[in-house]
């Protein structure tokens, strides 16, 4: 791509953004097409169009209409709304003002633009301000200090600026970006073109080559501010845009947000289709019993009312009662459904996030970025972590290093450090070189505020801040030197070349030139598995190695990060040629060059000698330890992945509870080969378990037992021998009991560890994938050190592909977002590392600590408040509509309408609406605030999550009962109302009485099921129940709807007033009530849940808590009783 400077082209792409899916002209199709690509809206939209049609319709196209209608509307408002809110979003980003110098007449006068006008001695000849959006490919933008960039623009001055990414990328550590050398001192005198690469994703990468006036001039990813750079430590640069709104490299790698679905949706979406046929064969039974019954009746003048006003054949009457009983039965898939079901999310989602047990001490909260997902929470088994920023706390400590073999900790290291004079002290030439690579390797940076290091690195801040308490201060870094201060020694350190550190290569190298000597050094430091290939054994005997690979190892046991520090002494002559050629590949960026680029770099590098290792420590975050074992309690198996090395990690998941005493840790390393060694693994698992079933074992148990047999019926006359006994007795108890509990702990508590490189054999094998996907379900933790972040999301796209189980991924940073967005459920945690993982995530929080809440808590909550609220939704329908396929039978299958169009609109939309939606969203079956019940949570979350609380078998109990319940409404109805009754007005009882009496025992039943099994009882429950669910039908509604035209029309009073009319409700009810009743007592002592039992256990403790209330009461009132006795 080729951009012209100056440049006056008018059909160049603006930098408007637009991210909203709508605009005002296309809202209103494209939205409804969006709401009709779901086949239930396409179902009702069909059956509205068939309701319309008077032949075949026997109700009013309103009743069908309506709710529609009402759907329709509801969806596009929250679509308008979440559009309006990105737009508004964005629209208001984009109106920021950028400075823009441009060869046009002056607008507006600038005072800031002056001022640097004159501090800098540039000649700013026009100067006007822009709003950001309306930014083409200009020449030139100004940038001010703590101004967000809102373009991408190549910095041409001053020479050297700070800023971080976070307010598109996340990332908030401070990075290092360089002026193109040989820029112009008057920007309006640019004259040239710039020559780089077509917009791409890649936002870490930029190459180019600016040509002005002949001369070329490299333009590389330090010279380049991405949009969202807040400029730090600079008063201004100006810049050339490069790339503008939707070819930035920020939107071009924008992905998709990939699109989650839960169990209980897509059960529910199969259950539909059921249903579905299940309602086109009814309608069949129906139309066949229509189309011949009349005709072999032989009187068919006597139904000449049934046959549509005109003479039709079978198989035309048969079409036309078909869909004439499909308008009839619609309500058997329940149109409020969607909507109801995404009204009850955003309730819950509501919910957790005002949870003040979630929210930080800043006053950071807890938030819900997918707002479909909530009741996958309650179905984890597998968990997936990383471990820097997400089980510690990313706060790195320098603890000690180990040189030339020894182990020196920060308080020796002072001490050694005295001398004023260190560079001359051949002594500490060691000491020396390795602090000097802390301080010239790395990519930390200071902040003009404080003065403090800042950097992506944790690690190298943490290293720089330890060398500077010693004396080894960094000072300041330009784009081609390096200052540095020794104690009271300035140093001046010439850039050559860095090679970058990357997740591949696992290290980093920096070639420099030391201007008091004119040596040329490399130094590298890295993870020692890498550094380990790179070094020069003729210069380190083999002792010296083996005590600093004796001093690794102490590390990683104690947990702490180590990172190995490297140095050698170069010819300028023999590498200065392959320092030009890095360059310029690395300037050309493409693919091709990657194996050219990593072949110098290992040329480079090769044969360094190891300086020494350093060992810093990141701490456990708050209740990790106490979190992890709530887990492995509640039935979950953790993954934890991390780039340490083995014995690193390995130490870490003894800190965090992922490892215990009892746990048999089985590891495998690069070296070894997998299909080998996880067959291995197999035959000592099985050998593991049967040394535990040996019949030794058992003997041995026997013999305990019959010991203790013997000494309880023995009865020795002498006291000492049976107290000597009685302690041998005791003695013999504990062991028989901490042998069997011994084998209980032991029976699943099996660990992996394995290395990186093993794990790309289990990824690209097949025969590796089936062993070892025999061994996953046995390990309760695996542990995988040295994994890549491609490694990370293909290990939880394997499980998760494999195992058919809901994983849920954690993690703070950048590296962790593939292996979040692959998972069932992603959650970030905001770290140190920026928002990259939380921008990426589902839910995410601060610590990870609340992620026992989320799943204990809230993730079991949702996962049966959502499962009942599905199966309560079918059932209420299934008992409302197969009354009127009963009732086809007793109208000689004349598609007759057996509900009042208002009641049939009503019932799923208005009536029965609210009392489901407050179940799912605050129906609690435990007091969660008690000590004793959040005890019990992990216990209760595994047994729980295995209960089939949604799916094929528990819809069919559902629908069984409705149908039972549908049938018992309607048959004891018609037999109360089969003679006739007379009315006090003379009137025998018609179909709408029989209708309207049906009606309301079926919404009390449903009132009645779902009240019944509330779990909590607030005065919120009487105001959901109560008043906005039956106050709202009688007398809101009925009193309402009777002033209406209609079947029912001034009805009201008539049934109000027949005692058979409440004698039938109270009977159905009070009879269904009782059923149900007698179902949960037995359910209740024969085959007790979980949730149960720990009600039944708090039900007993609170009445033995009371009655030692009374006791100790009783006891008072006795000893003043006695009190007052005795003053007499």
């Amino acid at each position: 791509m080729e951009i012209l400077i100056p440049n006056r082209r008018d059909d160049l792409p603006s930098n408007l953004i637009k991210t909203s899916k709508y605009n005002i002209i296309n809202f209103l199709p494209k939205a409804l097409l969006i709401q009709f690509l779901r086949i239930a809206n396409i179902y009702f939209l069909v059956t509205a169009v068939l309701q319309s049609i008077p032949l075949i319709s026997p109700l009013a196209p309103f009743s069908a209409i309506s709710p529609l209608a009402l759907v329709m509307f509801v969806s596009l408002l929250r679509e308008f709304i979440e559009d309006y809110v990105w737009i508004k979003k964005y629209f208001l980003f984009s109106e920021d003002i950028q400075m823009i110098l441009k060869q046009i007449t002056l607008r507006h006068c600038v005072s800031r633009i002056a001022s640097l006008q004159q501090q800098s001695g540039w000649i700013l000849k026009q100067v006007t301000q822009l709003e950001s959006r309306r930014i083409s490919l200009y020449p030139q933008i100004s940038q001010s200090q703590n101004q967000a960039m809102k373009t991408r623009c190549v910095m041409s001055k001053p020479q050297i600026s700070m800023g971080n990414h976070n307010q598109y990328i996340g990332e908030r550590n401070l990075k290092t970006k360089f002026s193109v050398k040989g820029m112009p001192n008057d920007p309006n005198q640019l004259k040239g073109k710039l020559k780089c690469d077509l917009p791409n994703n890649r936002i870490h990468q930029f190459n180019g080559t600016l040509i002005l006036e002949g001369e070329e001039i490299n333009v590389g990813s330090q010279n380049l501010l991405l949009r969202g750079t807040t400029l730090k430590n600079t008063k201004w640069v100006i810049g050339l845009v490069v790339y503008t709104g939707h070819n930035c490299k920020i939107m071009q790698s924008q992905g998709q947000q990939r699109q989650k679905t839960t169990h209980i949706e897509k059960v529910t979406n199969l259950i539909v289709i059921l249903i579905l046929v299940l309602q086109a064969a009814s309608c069949c039974l129906l139309a066949f019993l229509s189309a011949y019954s009349i005709i072999n009746d032989g009187d068919q003048a006597s139904y000449s009312y049934l046959l549509y006003g005109q003479k039709l054949s079978q198989s035309e009457r048969g079409v036309l009662t078909y869909f004439a009983f499909f308008l009839l039965l619609n309500t058997m898939v329940p149109i409020s459904l969607i909507i109801s079901l995404e009204t009850l999310k955003f309730f819950q989602t509501a919910f957790m996030e005002v949870d003040e047990k979630m929210k930080e001490g800043n006053g950071q909260k807890f938030k819900a970025l997918n707002t479909m997902i909530h009741e996958e929470l309650g179905r984890v088994e597998y968990i997936f972590t990383d471990k820097t920023g997400t089980l510690t706390s990313n706060n790195m400590v320098f603890r000690g290093c180990c040189i030339k073999g020894i182990m020196y900790t920060e308080e020796l290291m002072n001490e050694i450090f005295q001398s004023e004079n260190l560079m001359n002290d051949p002594d500490m030439k060691e000491f020396v070189d390795f602090w000097l690579c802390v301080v010239i390797c790395h990519e930390v940076l200071i902040d003009d505020r404080d003065e403090s290091y800042q950097g992506s690195s944790p690690d190298e801040v943490a290293l720089v801040n330890a060398a500077s308490k010693l004396g080894f201060k960094f000072l300041k870094r330009t784009s081609n030197s390096i200052f540095i201060k020794v104690k009271n020694q300035m140093l001046i350190f010439e850039i050559l070349v860095q090679l970058d550190f990357t997740s591949e290569r696992k290290r980093m190298s920096i070639v420099v030139k030391d201007l008091q000597t004119d040596r040329v050094i490399i130094y590298t430091k890295g993870a020692d598995n890498m550094i380990w290939k790179l070094l020069d054994r003729a210069v380190q005997t083999e002792l010296s190695l083996q005590l600093l690979q004796f001093g690794l190892k102490n590390y990683s046991k104690e947990g702490l990060r180590t990172l190995c520090l490297c140095s050698k002494i170069i010819d300028l002559e023999s590498v200065d040629d392959k320092i030009k050629e890095y360059k310029i590949l690395k300037s050309i960026g493409d693919k091709d060059v990657n194996e050219k680029m990593i072949e110098i770099e290992n040329q480079i590098e090769q044969n360094i000698k190891i300086l020494g290792i350093s060992a810093l420590e990141d701490k456990l975050q708050d209740k990790v330890p106490e979190t992890i074992q709530a887990l492995h309690i509640g039935g979950i198996k953790i993954w934890m992945l991390t780039g340490d090395k083995l014995e690193t990690a390995e130490n870490i998941g003894h800190l965090c509870n992922l490892l215990d005493r009892n746990t048999k840790i089985f590891r495998v390393r690069a070296e070894t080969n997998v299909l080998d060694k996880f067959k291995r693994i197999s035959k000592k698992m099985q050998i593991y378990e049967k040394i535990l079933k040996k019949p030794q074992s058992q003997k041995k148990d026997a013999m305990l037992q019959r010991q203790l047999e013997i000494l309880r019926d023995s009865s020795s006359i002498n006291s000492q021998i049976r107290s000597v006994q009685h302690r041998i007795q005791n003695d013999l108890s504990q062991k028989s009991q901490k042998s069997t509990s011994h084998k209980e702990q032991v029976k699943r508590q099996y660990a992996l560890v394995i290395e990186g490189d093993s794990i790309n054999g289990i990824i690209n094998c097949k025969e590796v994938q089936v062993e070892f996907l025999k061994l996953i379900p046995k390990f309760r933790t695996v542990i995988c050190s040295r994994s890549t972040p491609s490694q990370k999301s293909e290990i939880v796209a394997f499980v998760k592909k494999h195992i058919k189980a809901v994983t849920l991924a954690i993690g703070d940073g950048g590296n962790d977002v593939n292996m979040i967005q692959e998972a069932h459920i992603g959650v970030g945690i905001l770290g140190k590392e920026g928002n990259q993982a939380a921008m990426w995530s589902d839910y995410f929080f601060c610590e990870f600590k609340y992620l026992w809440r989320l799943l204990f808590v809230h993730g079991r909550w949702n996962f049966y408040r959502t499962a009942y609220f599905v199966n309560f939704f079918f059932f209420k329908n299934i008992v409302f509509t197969f009354q009127q396929f009963f009732f086809a039978f007793f109208s000689a299958y004349s598609a007759q309408t057996f509900w009042d169009d208002g009641y049939l609109l009503c019932y799923n939309t208005l009536i029965t609406a609210v009392a489901p939606v407050y179940y799912g969203t605050f129906d609690q079956d435990l007091p969660h605030n008690d000590e004793q019940v959040s005890s019990k949570l992990p216990k209760i979350y595994n047994k729980f999550k295995n209960y089939r609380l949604f799916g094929w078998v528990k819809f069919a109990k559902w629908y069984v009962i409705g149908l039972c319940c549908s049938a018992l409404i309607f048959f004891v109805t018609i037999e109360f109302y089969k003679d006739g009754i007379i009315d006090q007005s003379g009137r025998t009882t018609d179909l709408w009485q029989f209708s309207i009496t049906c009606f309301w025992s079926t919404v009390l039943i449903s009132y009645m099921v779902i009240v019944t099994d509330s779990n909590q009882y607030t005065y919120l429950s009487f105001v959901a129940y109560f008043f906005l669910s039956f106050i709202l039908f009688f007398p809101v509604f009925t009193f309402v709807w009777n002033e209406f035209k209609g079947n029912v029309h001034h009805m009201v009073f008539d049934w109000i007033g027949n005692i058979k009319f409440y004698l039938v409700i109270i009977l159905i009810s009070v009879g269904v009530f009782i059923l149900k009743h007698l179902v949960n007592v037995w359910q209740y002592f024969e085959y007790p849940t979980v949730v149960q039992k720990v009600q039944k256990d708090l039900r007993k403790k609170k009445k033995a808590k009371t009655n030692a209330i009374y006791s100790e009461e009783s006891v008072i009132e006795l000893n003043s009783g006695d009190d007052q006795q005795q003053q007499l």
